[in-house]
């Protein structure tokens, strides 16, 4: 139950801007200006897989999402999630660690079938 739980999360559109390429951003009526916004470095902008977003220019760097979605009958109200990320070099904190933990432990390995079956030369 709990892997459902985190497939549902991944079935889901993201639009990511970084905050030096705009000054404001509107969605669902709620301004997100990039001064405010200390201590992070990007937005993400998540919705459902099922409907088409996109960010228009409204000005000199100031965008407001609006839905593209073509509906048959009548227009949905989607939930939205804006996420406030610190990243470095495009990659969250996180993400980083588990890459240099990755990459120690495949290293680790490389060690030990070295020395077991004297296979790597190294």
């Amino acid at each position: 139950m709990l892997l459902l739980f985190f497939i549902s999360q991944i079935i889901c559109d993201n639009i990511e801007i970084d905050l030096k390429d705009f000054d404001e951003v509107t969605v669902n009526n709620n301004v997100i200006r990039s001064s405010d916004l200390n201590g992070y470095t990007s937005i993400k902008i998540s919705h459902p897989g099922t409907s088409i977003y996109k960010l228009v220019k409204t000005g000199n760097r100031k965008f407001k999402l609006i839905d593209v979605t073509r509906y048959f009958d009548k227009k949905y109200e989607r939930k939205i999630r804006v996420d406030f990320e610190d990243r470095s070099h495009g990659v969250l904190l996180g993400q980083g660690i588990m890459i240099v933990l990755t990459s120690l432990v495949a290293l680790c390995f490389l060690f030990v079938f070295k020395n077991i079956f004297g296979v790597f030369k190294i």
